[in-house]
């Protein structure tokens, strides 16, 4: 039996105008239906994706660590940030808590990219904190 998607729909624009995030969010609704999850939240930033202090983002986190999802929905990986550091550590967060991302544009063209860079990543973890990578000790 296929596990049942509870799904939290994240947004993030750089655009000084709401309605980029408006028809993201009208986007990534229409994708979640259409694939039959069940929508439980959604957050949106408006700004950068340089940090991980973004107020939209937080929600996200929280709902991802206190168990009410376990899916995470985006456009593409860019909206969680264009700095590969910080989207691993977003990947490596929703892992540690039983959550997937899932990001519907984008995801053939980024794949590759990102599984090097996530690779890379992983050596200079394991070596800096011996922690074996998706280990949450």
């Amino acid at each position: 039996m296929r596990q049942k998607r509870l799904v939290w729909m994240y947004a993030r624009s750089n655009d000084k105008h709401p309605s980029a995030l408006f028809s993201q969010m009208e986007y990534l609704t229409r994708e979640a239906n259409r694939l039959g999850f069940t929508i439980v939240g959604a957050s949106m930033d408006m700004g950068s994706g340089r940090s991980l202090s973004r107020m939209g983002l937080q929600r996200m986190l929280e709902a991802v660590r206190n168990s009410s999802v376990n899916t995470v929905l985006i456009q593409g990986f860019s909206r969680i940030s264009l700095d590969e550091i910080i989207t691993i550590q977003v990947l490596l967060y929703l892992h540690d808590h039983n959550a997937i991302l899932i990001p519907i544009q984008n995801y053939r063209q980024l794949a590759p990219y990102l599984q090097s860079q996530i690779q890379t990543v992983f050596v200079d973890l394991q070596k800096q904190t011996n922690r074996k990578p998706f280990s949450s000790k």
